[in-house]
């Protein structure tokens, strides 16, 4: 199994670390600007964070041909390290710890508004079909009276659990921003995508929250997603639901620099993780869960994903 997140509808939103001591660390840290010149005589140690779970020992081992080929390609130390949870691994990063962090989207969310922008999303991982994210749905049954999201108003809506990026949190604030009275939705909640489907597919929801990759066959439920699982699973098909809404693209995690590190040192990594999709298939295979490359990532392409960085904008 790779080590990085999936990219499920399912993502832990971290707000929950300490900000006053974070920024704090960071206002220290940017205080000194750094000399981008031979960048690895100021940085022969580049150290770089990853979310394994608790146990941290394996994901360290499960790691290593990565580590060794980003140490041979760069020319200068590299040290991986593990974290238990993105929380942790958002606070070492902005007081410095880490150079680069392996981040869900959420997560990168969090933590460029946690410090103002002083992250950057450097590489992204991609899927075997080269897809760089995937997106939110609302979902209705044919000739239902929901034709848009102003139809929801007092409808049903099956929703996933509370952590679920695309099967609750994202989709409801992109409603609210967009007019929805979030207070006239009764919002049923289920433990994943494919069960709050089946709760409209059985008349318990007007409506229903999901996540696709909107390419591929259409009537295969396109090329992954919650309607793929479904139709392959033969408890869908598409002529079942119509999709009434989309949200923007919700891009898979990237690996995140600080942006005061030298521009040729970022060049150079960024160089490194995308040679890596021919250069290095084993060291792939251990960081790269979706069976794709790493390609250029772009700060906007998260823009999207910052309605959630703000606790007050959450929907309850």
């Amino acid at each position: 199994m790779a080590i990085t997140i999936r990219p499920s509808d399912s993502a832990v939103i971290v707000f929950h670390f300490t900000k006053r001591l974070v920024l704090a660390g960071l206002a220290l840290l940017l205080a000194v600007p750094i000399a981008s010149a031979q960048w690895r005589e100021d940085y022969p140690v580049l150290r770089l964070g990853v979310v394994t779970g608790p146990n941290t020992a394996y994901g360290r081992a499960r790691v290593e041909p990565f580590r060794s080929y980003l140490e041979q390609r760069l020319g200068v130390s590299v040290e991986v390290a593990t974290a238990v949870d993105y929380a942790s691994l958002i606070g070492d990063q902005l007081i410095g710890r880490y150079h680069a962090t392996f981040l869900s989207a959420a997560a990168f969310a969090a933590a460029s508004a946690a410090c103002s922008a002083c992250v950057e999303p450097l590489v992204a991982p991609t899927t075997v079909e080269g897809e760089i994210g995937f997106y939110a749905v609302l979902l209705v049954t044919p000739g239902s009276a929901i034709a848009d999201l102003e139809g929801l108003d007092g409808a049903r809506l099956a929703v996933s659990t509370d952590d679920s990026l695309a099967g609750r949190l994202l989709p409801l604030a992109l409603f609210a921003e967009a007019g929805v009275d979030l207070e006239n939705l009764e919002l049923i909640s289920s433990r994943n995508p494919v069960a709050a489907v089946g709760r409209l597919l059985d008349g318990a929801a007007d409506a229903a929250l999901a996540w696709t990759s909107l390419s591929g066959d259409s009537s295969t439920g396109y090329s992954r997603g919650v309607l793929t699982q479904m139709i392959a699973d033969g408890v869908l098909t598409m002529d079942e639901v119509v999709i009434v809404w989309t949200s923007p693209l919700i891009p898979h995690g990237p690996l995140a620099v600080l942006t005061n590190l030298p521009a040729d040192l970022k060049s150079e990594l960024s160089a490194a993780m995308i040679e890596m999709n021919t250069a290095a298939p084993d060291a792939l295979a251990v960081i790269n869960a979706l069976g794709g490359g790493f390609v250029a990532a772009a700060a906007d392409l998260y823009q999207p994903l910052l309605l959630l960085a703000d606790p007050a904008t959450l929907p309850r």
